[in-house]
């Protein structure tokens, strides 16, 4: 891969509508760890019974959970569109057969001035293996210009246009990781968001008061109605 194909940064209306389908799935997927990760931290600062340490590990053992899945839906994006690009770029560069072999070079002794003419000349007489290995050879010669006799070539079949189009409107890798793992990473509470809050500690204090005075009244009404049962010495 080029260095410019990984530094390759794009617009997002530039961006090829297969990719922005797969990186709408993902990002939905990953939201939703987001949504887990503010419940997990909700619901270990509402519990006033765990001590500071007690809130601490279980924050990590569930961050660390999130953070597993997390990872393997960025590994699965990745892949998936790396794939695509491989896929792409086989159907432009991959080897065809021994004549293509033995095109590529006559091509490599083919000076830079005379390769146009002489991929038109190979277009005239229908040799493909060679206007391919003419195309590609200016192609590496000059990847981050993309000559126009490569782009011509690739443009004028069907398949290898779809293919340049999959490749050129792809985000290069370095694009891909801040659009996934940097940009949609759950965010890591701090012990200071686990701890209580005065709402917390007023809401705890009166479920316990809820529930004493539940108890107690119905502990209490029942003490008057039942008579007591002496056993022995003891009165039960």
């Amino acid at each position: 891969m080029t260095d410019e194909a990984m530094e390759r940064r794009l617009d997002e209306k530039q961006m090829h509508e297969s990719y922005r389908e797969r990186e709408r799935a993902f990002r939905t997927a990953a939201s939703k760890l987001w949504d887990e990760e503010a419940q997990l931290r909700a619901r270990i600062r509402e519990n006033t019974n765990l001590t500071g340490d007690e809130r601490l590990d279980a924050y990590k053992e569930g961050f660390e959970g999130l953070s597993q899945r997390f990872g393997a839906l960025v590994e699965g994006f990745s892949r998936d569109v790396s794939a695509r690009v491989v896929a792409a770029e086989k159907t432009l560069f991959a080897d065809k057969n021994e004549l293509f072999s033995q095109a590529l070079m006559l091509a490599a002794n083919t000076p830079d001035d005379r390769l146009e003419s002489a991929l038109n000349a190979a277009r005239r007489s229908g040799l493909e293996d060679l206007q391919a290995a003419l195309a590609q050879t200016a192609y590496e010669r000059s990847p981050s210009r993309r000559p126009k006799i490569f782009q011509a070539w690739a443009e004028s079949n069907p398949e290898r246009a779809e293919a340049l189009e999959t490749i050129g409107r792809t985000p290069g890798p370095v694009q891909l990781h801040d659009r996934s793992e940097r940009a949609m990473r759950p965010p890591k509470a701090s012990p200071s968001d686990l701890e209580p809050t005065p709402a917390d500690q007023r809401e705890r204090a009166e479920e316990q008061a809820k529930a004493r005075a539940g108890r107690e009244a119905f502990f209490g009404g029942a003490s008057k109605m039942l008579p007591q049962r002496r056993v022995g010495r003891r009165v039960s």
